[in-house]
């Protein structure tokens, strides 16, 4: 079952955000060929040149990764979501060694992190350990440097 979901706004969210995107790297692009007339054959040397490429680049990186939601995540009407499992959208209450923390499983790129509750991606390793699973269980986080235990307390 897919646990990756996008409501139509938040889909008009990331389309809107790739079109910005385009059109700061358009912009960019431009200021590129510039540099590069005044850099003459070898336009690389020019600090300024450089730091144009790297932030096209950049902007070129976040497209791919908005892109990639749109293509993976299925559009949904947040009233039809599954309410008791844990999905896109779901707030999450866990406990881990005694420590009680609520998430929001969502892309930052929707949502900041708000007052008391920490923003995952679905696909970081909360995320993905916390996707699919019901109130009661236990999602077993793998970090790179531990592995931590979370009993899910309630789902919202």
């Amino acid at each position: 079952m897919n646990y990756l979901y996008l409501t139509p706004e938040d889909k008009d969210k990331v389309e809107i955000k790739i079109d910005l995107l385009k059109h700061e790297k358009e912009l960019f692009s431009r200021k590129l060929g510039e540099a590069a007339a005044h850099g003459g054959s070898f336009p690389q040397g020019i600090p300024e040149y450089v730091v144009l490429e790297n932030k096209i680049h950049r902007l070129e990186d976040e497209m791919i990764l908005l892109k990639k939601i749109l293509d993976e995540y299925e559009i949904i009407e947040i009233e039809k979501l599954p309410k008791n499992i844990i999905t896109t959208y779901s707030n999450v209450k866990a406990e881990n060694n005694e420590n009680i923390t609520t998430f929001q499983i969502i892309e930052s790129i929707i949502s900041k992190e708000k007052d008391g509750i920490k923003i995952v991606s679905p696909k970081s390793p909360v995320g993905s350990a916390f996707l699919g699973k019901k109130k009661g269980e236990v999602a077993k986080v793998n970090l790179p440097q531990k592995n931590e235990i979370y009993k899910i307390l309630e789902i919202n």
